[in-house]
């Protein structure tokens, strides 16, 4: 409301570059809140004024600002493009650093979320070194931290205490710091320094305890986790309990440019305690009542929370999974009992099925080396319960972490059958069903939303099929609704899904936690539906 609220006085002046300037703080308000078809649209503009009215330096800005964004809502394609042509500009001409450092620090980020660990210290590096040239130690301090701890994640741990220690040399305030030291700790427990993270958590712990709700949550995350992996189940668990507490307490007074670090820091509670009932030989439906509690926080609208528990009918089956600590947890429930299994090895998961994936989308894949993986893979991922699922009708997988883009249906199962020839699979969001649905006739009405167009969309991998995919499936039913390319905007599908007994959809979605999908916005732009809104 400020940004507007300025901008709005500003226009009555003539004074260009100001008017441009709160255009960028207008997107960048926007972007915080989650409104990012505004943020798109602010920015486009701030790009057009600022290259119309003659300012390099401020187009410059503009132009990482919208990469950033790109990234933001899953277009690291375009975000990539933009932030390289937005160096090759600055390197051909004259420029205040400042603009590198903004270039250079989304490149961080994107090689960070990526899990390219090299690439993410190359270009910490060079950020490292623009920073060095602008000479604000508030700026150098915490960015020689970020180096040291991409370094320690590389493996590169000589190099990166000794940037470690140069960024508290530059900046004291790093030493003292509380959330850079929780963060230091959590690396040092990933690698197994549990020695050196216990000192680096005591040494901020009463700031944190002193500290907002988000950092109590995160600093109980992090010290529970130590515990964990010291073996103190009794005293982990003590600490997850207390920190999901707050952390359930104070969810609706969460800021909201907040919310992302607050649902990691949930999301790691969460996965301890799982964690914990496991390592203490608890009933496996105990830790499955646990992580389905923190399902149903994590998908519920607004301040509710959905029921975690709901009972397998004869003829179905439920597939659950949970990244933890040490593996993933996999939960396979039917009418006649529950399986469990740890899968130890998350890195080798994540790799068959990214690799199964490909395979899939590729038309020259041989078919005998596909199936061979995916029946490798499909037992991997049943463990021994691939028995229980005989009779089964239905079947309902609840993803998270590696296991999110295995192909399911083109799993194979012990008796040589597709999965999808076997069993219908249903791919759910939270924990509960939601609202009974109606059985499928071709007289149900069903909303079809395919390839959705909206600005923006450069970078994202093109779907050929997406179009005649949607136009098929709405041609199976009499009563359906199609909303197509440039029609399929976020707020007629929201007033439509009220009336559909069946939503389908093709086209791009977001991963981030609680998910959504691209859609197109009242202005042009991308806009997000979520999971929480078609829970129904």
């Amino acid at each position: 409301e400020g940004a507007d609220s300025l901008l709005q006085s500003l226009r009555a002046h003539s004074y260009a570059w100001l008017v441009t300037q709160a255009m960028l703080e207008e997107g960048s308000c926007a972007a915080w809140t989650g409104d990012l078809e505004s943020a798109d649209a602010s920015e486009r503009r701030a790009l057009e004024r600022a290259h119309n009215d003659g300012y390099p330096v401020l187009y410059m800005r503009a132009l990482g600002m919208n990469a950033s964004r790109h990234s933001q809502i899953g277009n690291g394609a375009a975000g990539w493009r933009e932030n390289f042509s937005g160096l090759a500009r600055y390197w051909a001409g004259r420029y205040p650093p400042l603009r590198a450092h903004q270039f250079y620090s989304n490149l961080s980020q994107l090689a960070q979320k990526s899990h390219t660990t090299y690439a993410a210290v190359a270009w910490t590096r060079e950020l490292a070194a623009i920073d060095s040239i602008l000479g604000n130690k508030n700026v150098y301090g915490p960015t020689l931290w970020q180096l040291g701890m991409a370094e320690l994640g590389a493996g590169f741990e000589d190099l990166a205490y000794h940037d470690l220690q140069r960024s508290v040399d530059i900046d004291p305030r790093m030493q003292s710091a509380t959330r850079p030291q929780i963060d230091l700790a959590a690396l040092e427990t990933t690698h197994g320094e549990l020695g050196k993270a216990l000192s680096h958590l005591q040494h901020v712990q009463t700031a944190a305890e002193r500290g907002n709700d988000l950092l109590r949550l995160q600093f109980a995350a992090e010290l529970g986790r130590l515990q964990l992996r010291r073996g103190e189940y009794g005293e982990s668990k003590k600490l997850f309990e207390e920190a999901r507490r707050i952390g359930e307490n104070s969810w609706s007074r969460a800021a909201e440019e907040d919310r992302a670090l607050w649902s990691r820091a949930m999301a790691s509670i969460y996965r301890g305690l799982v964690e914990c009932e496991i390592k203490a030989g608890a009933d496996p439906r105990q830790a499955r009542a646990s992580w389905s509690q923190y399902r149903a926080r994590l998908f519920a609208r607004g301040n509710g929370v959905a029921d975690a528990q709901d009972a397998v009918a004869t003829g179905e089956a439920r597939l659950s999974f949970a990244e933890l600590p040490s593996g993933v947890a996999v939960w396979l429930e039917t009418d006649r009992g529950l399986d469990f299994h740890l899968i130890k090895s998350p890195e080798l998961l994540r790799e068959a099925a990214v690799r199964l994936a490909r395979g899939c989308a590729s038309e020259g894949s041989p078919a005998a080396v596909l199936r061979a993986d995916a029946r490798e893979l499909s037992q991997q991922l049943l463990g021994s319960g691939d028995g229980q699922l005989d009779g089964v009708r239905t079947l309902t997988v609840e993803t998270d972490g590696p296991v999110a883009q295995v192909p399911w249906l083109a799993l194979v199962r012990q008796n040589g059958h597709y999965w999808s020839d076997d069993f219908a699979v249903s791919i759910r969001a939270g924990a509960s069903g939601g609202a009974t649905a109606a059985p499928l006739a071709s007289d149900s009405q069903v909303l079809v939303v395919g390839a959705p167009a909206f600005s923006g969309q450069e970078g994202f991998v093109p779907l050929p099929n997406a179009l005649a995919e949607a136009e098929k499936v709405s041609g199976l039913f009499s009563r359906s609704i199609p909303l197509m390319g440039r029609s399929a905007v976020l707020s007629e599908v929201r007033q439509r899904l009220a009336q559909a007994q069946l939503f389908h959809f093709t086209g791009h979605g977001y991963g981030g936690e609680g998910g959504g999908l691209l859609l197109r916005g009242a202005a042009g732009g991308p806009a997000l539906l979520r999971a929480a809104d078609i829970q129904d």
